[in-house]
């Protein structure tokens, strides 16, 4: 990053600094030294330029070995306020003795051709290099807070989805001891009631719990994936309740490249069966749809007098996670006939 910091602070330094300070020199200089610049020669100008081309590359350097040196023995973390004093001050020095014994030793050979460098024109180079000091100092200082609250800015958003990813993984955590406590509970009356549909039922109950565990570490698969699974586990219930209970799902095609959290389909129904009464005389429709980007499930409402033992989660768990997922978060929709919940469809990576 500080290689970077220092090839920018080159490349726009260089040019600026040449435009800006050839400039002030000139609206800074006495009226006889603007009246000569109409005898100057080629090799004059060329001169001029090169001083201050010299004055240029001196102040930019300076203040990247500067810099690179204090990074060293006095970071920006340590002390902020003390670097930056310290660092234009040494600059300050620096520039001064070099500017002025630079000029101090033209004189002294007595160069014609760097008259124009009197005594006028050397303190306001010193000036300038005073004000070009504070300059480069506040930019390299500007350039470590940026970088700083960068980092800061980047460093919250890691520690977010840190955080974010933790309460996901505690919350896909609670979905297994949900899913087995309620099929067990199912595996348990179905024993009592016809062993061969149990054995068949436990069968698919393997390769459903299967499926659980190869998408545990997912917080979003494709429709696709969850609706196959929802039939071979809407499959377990069938074995139970037979005509008692039905599913109909109506979802185009092409939805079925979106995103959806796991296992959301499975509790929702879970939730269906567990609130209302399932039987040959009052049976269970439920009814998965797509329109535009949600995806409906709906049942019909025939509501038991006395719910069976729950862990209370299922709902709740589902509106959880999409709070951590998306935006938007399920919608339920209750009328005396029907019960719907309106769930948001998440982007999904297929890669």
């Amino acid at each position: 990053m500080q290689k970077l910091t220092y090839r920018l602070f080159r490349f726009y330094g260089y040019p600026f600094l040449t435009v800006v300070i050839y400039l002030l020199f000139f609206f800074m200089t006495s009226e006889d030294h603007m009246k000569s610049y109409a005898e100057y020669t080629l090799y004059d100008y060329c001169l001029e330029i090169s001083y201050l081309s010299y004055f240029v590359v001196v102040t930019i350097e300076s203040a990247i070995l500067i810099t690179a040196t204090l990074n060293q023995f006095l970071p920006w973390e340590k002390s902020p306020i003390n670097r930056f004093l310290l660092q234009l001050i040494i600059q300050i020095v620096l520039l001064t003795v070099m500017f002025y014994g630079t000029s101090m030793l033209i004189q002294a050979v007595s160069l014609s051709a760097f008259q124009f460098l009197t005594d006028l024109l050397i303190r306001q180079a010193l000036v300038l290099g005073v004000l070009i000091s504070l300059l480069s100092t506040a930019a390299f200082t500007i350039d470590y807070f940026l970088h700083k609250w960068t980092d800061a800015e980047l460093e919250a958003i890691r520690l977010k989805q840190s955080v974010t990813q933790a309460q996901l993984d505690a919350l896909k955590a609670q979905i297994d001891p949900h899913f087995l406590f309620n099929n067990f509970s199912t595996l348990t009356a179905l024993i009592e009631e016809d062993k061969d549909i149990a054995v068949k039922f436990l069968q698919q109950l393997s390769s459903v719990y299967r499926y659980l565990l190869a998408n545990r570490s997912q917080s979003v698969i494709s429709l696709k994936e969850e609706l196959a699974f929802i039939r071979s586990y809407f499959f377990l219930y069938e074995m139970r309740y037979g005509d008692s209970i039905a599913l109909l799902i109506d979802i185009p095609e092409a939805m079925y490249a979106s995103g959806i959290a796991p296992i959301t389909l499975q509790l929702l129904i879970e939730n269906a069966i567990k609130h209302n009464v399932v039987s040959a005389a009052e049976p269970l429709h439920i009814r998965i749809y797509g329109a535009g980007e949600y995806l409906f499930v709906e049942n019909n409402i025939n509501l038991k007098t006395h719910v069976e033992l729950s862990s209370k989660m299922g709902l709740k768990n589902i509106e959880e996670r999409y709070h951590l997922l998306s935006d938007h978060i399920p919608v339920i929709v209750q009328s005396p006939e029907t019960f719907q919940i309106k769930i948001p469809l998440l982007p999904y990576d297929h890669k």
